[in-house]
C-alpha cells in the first residue's frame, strides 16, 4: 500500500523553562496591572535570559507496538496498575522524543542518560503533567478525522461572511 510509505505521527511540543527564578520573576512582573518603565525594560532583560533556559522537547505518536513495548518496560506496582507512570512517561520521551532547537532537531536518545534525568528529577508537578498529557494525546487519544471523510472541511462562520443588519431592524 502506497499510503503507508508516507505514514507520519503526530507531535506536541513542550516547552520547559529551566530558570525558574527568572519565570517567577518575570510572573511577578507581568502581574502588575501598570509597569514602570524600568520595570518593563526589567522584563525584556528577564525575558531574554530566560530564552537561553527554555528547553522544547516534541513528544511524537508511535506505532501501537512500540508504545505498547515501552510500556511494558514500566510495570505497574500492582496488577490494577497497568505500568508506572513515574518511570514510563520518561522513558518514552527519552526514547522516542526531539529537542527542538530553533531550526535544529535531535533525538533526547542521543543524549547521555544522565543529563536527561538530571532534568526530569528537577520537573515541577506542572511540567511532568504536560508532558505526561502530551505522550497521551499523541499516543492514545484519537485524531479526529471524520470530517474529512464526511466532505465538511472547516469553513467561516456564516456571521463573518453575512451582512449584518443595522442597529434596530
Amino acid at each position: 500500500m502506497s499510503k503507508n510509505r508516507t505514514r507520519t505521527f503526530p507531535h506536541r511540543d513542550v516547552t520547559i523553562c529551566l530558570d525558574g527564578a527568572a519565570s517567577a520573576d518575570r510572573e511577578m512582573l507581568l502581574s502588575k496591572q501598570r509597569r514602570t518603565p524600568a520595570e518593563a525594560k526589567q522584563l525584556k532583560d528577564i525575558e531574554e535570559r530566560m530564552k537561553d533556559s527554555l528547553l522544547t522537547i516534541r513528544v511524537v505518536g508511535v506505532s501501537r507496538a512500540e508504545y505498547a513495548k515501552i510500556q511494558r518496560a514500566h510495570p505497574g506496582a500492582t496488577p490494577m496498575q497497568a505500568f508506572n507512570p513515574d518511570t514510563f512517561f520518561y522513558d518514552f520521551i527519552y526514547k522516542t522524543g526531539f529537542e527542538v532547537a530553533g531550526d535544529e532537531v535531535s533525538k533526547l536518545s542521543e543524549w547521555d542518560r544522565a543529563d536527561w534525568d538530571a532534568i526530569t528529577e528537577d520537573l515541577t508537578e506542572g511540567e511532568w503533567n504536560d508532558l505526561a498529557q502530551a505522550v497521551h494525546d499523541m499516543n492514545v487519544e484519537r485524531v479526529e478525522t471524520g470530517f474529512l471523510s464526511r466532505g465538511s472541511a472547516t469553513t467561516e462562520p456564516s456571521s463573518q461572511t453575512s451582512e449584518q443588519p443595522e442597529p434596530g431592524e
